[in-house]
């Protein structure tokens, strides 16, 4: 049995089944800033994540026969305790 901890920083696709107008992955928890930051580029003149809403480009790496690319992207930061979950939320557009 899988168990989790409020130390555990979770992954996961918050856009709906189906279609979208656009697509969220949510990361919530400890790691939630570190890892946005470690993958995303703010576009130039945008403010540093930790504020709001950032606009900028996404960095996949690359995977299969795919290269790697950047595909443009918005950072919405819910910084703890003011998220739903009541730790660091960091939603990717």
């Amino acid at each position: 049995m899988l168990m989790l901890s409020f130390d555990d920083t979770i992954i996961a696709i918050a856009s709906p089944s189906g279609r979208a107008a656009r697509g969220i992955v949510r990361l919530s928890g400890p790691q939630a800033v570190a890892l946005a930051e470690s993958t995303f580029d703010p576009a130039s003149g945008s403010q540093a994540l930790g504020f709001r809403r950032v606009r900028g480009a996404w960095r996949l790496p690359p995977a299969g026969r795919c290269p790697e690319a950047n595909v443009p992207a918005e950072i919405w930061m819910f910084r703890a305790p003011h998220s739903f979950t009541g730790q660091d939320c960091v939603e990717i557009h």
